[in-house]
């Protein structure tokens, strides 16, 4: 049986950074040099970045604004006719919003729930998803956000 030849690529650490040596060349392959400490570094302390500014996610449909309770809204295009957008809710109606996003989900783990013992009642799904059933319901989340978003609470 043959042996594996050595591998022409050699990893190092140097100070506290690694690096990949040619071993057939002796050439130091991505070598960066260290950081420069900011002003604001101190001796003896790790050099930190800044944090940015967490991104907006699909995912966050509610925001808090402010300790007061203003809050913002994304909308999606599946319960509001001019989604997805965003709008800025007082205390209160960001407080109907949230009770009515905890509702869609207690209603929605029930339904789940109660699936696993009686799979027929999936299809009350089925005209929750058809154009002309939901369009009523649509068009009333569309005024209650465009009442919100004009100010006209």
């Amino acid at each position: 049986m043959t042996r594996i030849p050595p591998s022409r690529w050699k990893v190092v650490e140097r100070g506290r950074r690694l690096e990949v040596i040619d071993t057939q060349s002796g050439v130091r392959i991505g070598a960066a040099p260290p950081p420069v400490p900011s002003s604001g570094a101190r001796p003896g302390r790790p050099v930190t970045k800044a944090r940015p500014a967490p991104a907006e996610k699909d995912g966050v449909w509610l925001r808090k604004v402010s300790f007061g309770g203003t809050s913002d809204l994304t909308t999606h295009r599946l319960y509001d006719d001019k989604g997805p957008r965003t709008v800025r809710l007082d205390p209160l109606s960001a407080r109907i919003a949230g009770l009515a996003i905890g509702g869609i989900v207690l209603a929605l783990t029930a339904l789940i729930v109660a699936a696993v013992f009686w799979p027929a009642i999936l299809l009350v799904l089925v005209p929750l998803f058809q154009g002309n059933i939901r369009a009523p319901f649509r068009r009333a989340v569309t005024q209650w956000l465009d009442a919100r978003e004009t100010g006209a609470a």
